[in-house]
């Protein structure tokens, strides 16, 4: 069987829905949507269909695909940071206290972990609004740095162990999937899921490893998830139960 993938985006009022769309010489007249819990919105169609009559298609789709995007991404809700000594914050599943430090201004400002608290270096800024985005893009630029650390090193781990071998490690700031694995052979990761508990990290890295032997999610495919983490279906239930936590929001 022939497949071709490519990303798309298309609109349903004012949100952005963002899809793989992936073409099939073997199929012949039906178009089938799937919203996974790691690959996001998934359309398999005919390798003959207009892009038009796809974006339709998902539009059509729209209200189910935004209430299946919702479930998996937990459904729930967190209070609305405040950027305060004190706020929690998640790395690798572990929760760690906000704490603000001197700086001088002189020296590159560095966050860094010590014992159970995140130390950021306080801007010396008269904007209130500049220093909080200060803030917030210095503490992103820790959680992305040590993302492509970690991911790094799981990814190398269990390619190893699955015999496969990306072409490219990237991490990305993607809103609508924790990962993906595109036709170049990349595996392109959402540096948030940093925040996860380890063995979440690695059900992601494992499906999108698995997905450069199997491009499709049939029996295959989850036979060889389950070859590495049999309990993947209590990790990809963890996942969409808890993802909604995983944000600086």
């Amino acid at each position: 069987m022939t497949f071709r993938t490519e990303a798309r985006r298309t609109t349903f009022g004012s949100t952005a829905i963002e899809y793989t769309l992936r073409r099939s010489t073997r199929r012949r007249k039906t178009v089938e949507i799937a919203v996974d819990l790691v690959d996001g919105v998934l359309v398999a169609a005919p390798a003959s269909a207009t892009t038009d009559e796809l974006d339709n298609f998902v539009r059509r789709r729209a209200p189910w695909i935004l209430k299946r995007l919702a479930e998996r991404d937990g459904g729930g809700s967190i209070p609305k940071r405040e950027w305060v000594t004190g706020e929690t914050l998640l790395y690798l599943g572990r929760q760690y206290r906000l704490r603000f430090v001197d700086h001088d201004g002189l020296t590159p400002a560095v966050v860094r972990l010590s014992g159970r608290w995140l130390e950021v270096p306080q801007p010396r800024c008269e904007d209130k609004s500049e220093e909080r985005q200060g803030i917030i893009q210095a503490v992103e630029r820790w959680y992305r740095q040590h993302a492509e650390t970690k991911l790094k090193q799981r990814v190398e781990l269990y390619a190893c162990r699955l015999g496969v071998r990306p072409k490219r490690i990237l991490v990305r700031s993607q809103t609508k999937r924790w990962a993906s694995c595109g036709p170049d052979g990349a595996l392109r990761f959402n540096w948030r899921i940093i925040m996860a508990p380890l063995s979440l990290v690695d059900y992601v890295v494992i499906h999108e490893l698995c997905h450069l032997r199997h491009a499709s999610h049939d029996g295959r495919f989850w036979q060889c998830v389950a070859a590495v983490i049999p309990d993947y279906s209590e990790r990809r239930e963890g996942l969409r139960r808890n993802g909604f936590k995983y944000s600086l929001a």
